[in-house]
Formats: structure tokens, sequence, C-alpha cells
């Protein structure tokens, strides 16, 4: 089984690497520590930056969003999260991934924060039928 990562190439977004964001300005971004991102539990909730690319007036733009994940599984060296909103950035519509419920496979590279939602509210969004299952 191999889960790919997304590309904006081909999914017109992308997860920003927060490793690489805390190693260019360290004193300002700060990221969990290795051994927390790297052991992040079903429940628990990931914050990351999703890189979106979409036609503006002047053509394509890039914006960003961080929004929260709560994890699910863990496929093939990566970490399954659904998604908790819908992206600010985005109309939401059936021809989108992105919106709240959808699988996003990250790594530990891409988490900025850590967090535990209240238990109802994981168990509630782990429980729903996904809105968008990623390729397996």
């Amino acid at each position: 089984m191999s889960v790919r990562l997304a590309n904006a190439a081909t999914d017109f977004w992308e997860l920003d690497d927060g490793e690489a964001l805390n190693l260019a300005h360290p004193s300002s971004f700060w990221i969990p520590m290795l051994p927390e991102r790297m052991s992040l539990r079903r429940g628990q909730a990931a914050q990351l930056i999703f890189k979106l690319t979409m036609n503006g007036p002047d053509g394509l733009m890039e914006k960003q969003d961080r929004m929260w994940v709560v994890v699910s599984e863990h496929v093939d060296g990566k970490v399954i999260g659904i998604l908790t909103v819908d992206p600010p950035s985005i109309v939401p519509s059936d021809t989108i991934y992105l919106r709240k419920g959808a699988e996003i496979p990250f790594e530990a590279r891409h988490v900025i924060n850590i967090d535990w939602p209240p238990l109802e509210n994981a168990t509630r969004l782990l429980g729903e039928p996904r809105t968008r299952t990623w390729p397996r």
C-alpha cells in the first residue's frame, strides 16, 4: 500500500514544511519537538499549513490556510488526518477535494502544532463518513 502526499501541480494544494519554516525562522516559528510529531495518536489534532493554488482575477494565485486535522490512522509511513473545517479561502464545491471531513495525508515535518480536541468532537469526526477519501 502506498500513500502519496498532495502536490500542487496535480492536486492544486500541498502542505508546507513546518520543519523548514522552523529552520528558516527559529526565533519566531515554533513547532513541537520531533518525538511529539512522530508519535501522534488517533484522536489527536495536528495543525498543518495548506498551500492552495486557485484561480484569481489575474490568473493563478497561491493562498495559505492553517487548519487542523484529527488523526485517524497511520498508513505506509504517513499519517492520515481528517480535516476539521472547510478551508476559509475556498468556496466549498463537489469538484474541490479540500472540505471538512476530507482525508489529509501528512508527515511529521508538516506538523506545526499539536492538541487534544474535546473527546466528543474527535469521536464524532472520526465516526462520520469521509467527504473525500485519499487514494491508497
